[in-house]
Parts: structure tokens; C-alpha cells; sequence
């Protein structure tokens, strides 16, 4: 996470990131009316992960659920990261995204940043936190790879916001707008039951988020050539496609 402490990460995090997006192929559609092409993206996205049926689960899969998210719930808006750096965070795109970075990282006096309030939802649930980002021995993993790949693509993203700064809004609208994860807010009454801490998905702002996600992708397109329509909605399929593998 602390680039400038681990520069030797740069150059597979690239490659991680481009790797994936090259893998990831845009929803068809009309392009020529991005406005009802990303609507579209949404509705086909939001379609394609409501036919998950939970009901008759073991009692101790909601909690498990809860724990494979974790490399997502506690990095949640770490794909935004990009938009601090000074040649960003100065245009029109930037500052749509770092509205959207505030709400996510919080307030230190006033307002919980998302990943505490995921930490918090772990040590509800007798899961610490620590116990997710760090350990000693691969068979000591809390979490299986795939959990760990879903969450790096995030990450990897937000250091490269001029390079991948199209492809990074595509990710952020499926995250604002699909996710963080269709399949846990099935499991809030499971959860309630077992007196989980749920202030992560109650207090998730989807709509507001939503909105300022589609607002930076209508201000890129403004400012972009024909080619930023494919590359945004690259970045959309690529999140849509990593979280349908981890569901899966």
C-alpha cells in the first residue's frame, strides 16, 4: 500500500492491472449514447448476480463470506488513492473522485472510514482484522488466493491514475453502483442473527456514491477522445469479472 516504501511492486502491480483489464472484455452494446450504454452495463451487471440463492446455507458460511471479502472490505476505496497526486486531483475528473474518496476514508473527528467499519464487522464475527492483512506461513492464509486477487486489482489501480485513469473509473462505477458485494447484502438477515456489526452496509452511501461515480465518467467523457467509452467500460467489465470469479 505504501508505494514509496516498496518501489520493487511497482512494476508487477502494472502488470497485474494491465493483465487484467486486457483479459476483460466491454459489455456490448450501442456506444454511441454512452449515457444509456453505461445504464445499460449496470442494469446486465446487477442482473447477472441476483439469481444467487442463500437460503439453506451452513450457519458458519455468512461468517465466512464476511471473512473472504476482508482484503476488499478493508482496502475499500483504495483504487481511489490516485486521485491525491497533485496532476490529478487538479482537473475536473480528479475532484469528482476525490469527493468520492472522502466519503470512503472518512472523517478522523466525525465519520468512520468504510474499511473501520468493515474491521468492525470482522471483530463482531471473531475475526481480527490483523489476522487478514498479515501472517507468517501460506498455510496460515485466512483467506483463499482468490479473495486476495479480487482485492489487488483495486489496489494496483489506484497507483497508476494517469496511466489507468479511465480504466480506474470503470472499477470505481461497478463498485459504487454494483457492488462492494451483491452476495453479503443478500446475507444481512443471517448476519443480524448472529450479531454481526453492520454499520459497513447500513451506513454505505450507494446512491450518493453512485452518482458521483457516473458524474466523473460523463466529465471524462467530455474530456477524452471516441477511445475513453471502451477503456471505461474495460475498467467496468474487469470488476464486474473479478467479483463474479471470487462469488463464483
Amino acid at each position: 500500500v505504501d508505494a514509496e516504501e516498496h518501489v520493487h511492486y511497482l512494476e508487477p502491480a502494472y502488470r497485474f492491472a494491465t493483465g487484467a483489464l486486457a483479459a476483460a472484455e466491454p459489455p456490448p452494446g450501442d456506444l454511441s449514447d454512452p449515457a444509456e450504454y453505461f445504464e445499460h452495463c449496470l442494469r446486465q451487471a446487477r442482473e447477472s448476480l441476483a439469481a444467487v440463492h442463500v437460503e439453506g446455507a451452513c450457519s458458519r458460511w455468512p461468517a465466512r463470506v464476511v471473512r473472504e471479502l476482508a482484503p476488499i472490505g478493508l482496502s475499500d476505496g483504495a483504487w481511489l488513492r490516485g486521485a491525491m497526486l497533485a496532476n490529478y486531483v487538479e482537473t475536473d475528473v480528479g475532484m469528482w473522485q476525490l469527493k468520492q474518496l472522502m466519503i470512503r476514508f472518512g472523517d478522523p473527528v466525525s465519520r468512520e472510514a468504510y474499511a473501520q467499519r468493515y474491521a468492525a464487522l470482522l471483530h463482531s464475527l471473531g475475526s481480527p482484522p490483523e489476522a487478514i492483512t498479515r501472517w507468517e506461513r501460506g498455510d496460515l492464509a485466512p483467506c483463499s488466493d482468490i479473495s486476495y486477487e479480487h482485492a489487488l486489482l483495486g489496489l494496483t489501480l489506484g497507483f497508476f491514475p494517469t496511466e489507468l485513469g479511465l480504466e480506474t473509473l470503470g472499477f470505481n462505477l461497478w463498485m459504487a453502483a454494483v457492488g462492494p458485494c451483491p452476495l453479503l447484502e443478500q446475507l444481512v438477515p443471517q448476519l443480524q442473527a448472529a450479531g454481526a456489526c453492520l454499520r459497513y452496509l447500513e451506513l454505505h452511501d450507494g446512491p450518493a456514491m453512485a452518482e458521483l461515480a457516473m458524474q466523473a465518467v460523463y466529465q471524462a467523457l467530455m474530456e477524452s477522445d471516441d477511445t475513453a467509452v471502451v477503456r471505461i467500460a474495460r475498467g467496468f467489465a474487469a470488476a464486474h469479472a473479478s467479483y463474479a470469479r471470487w462469488q463464483a
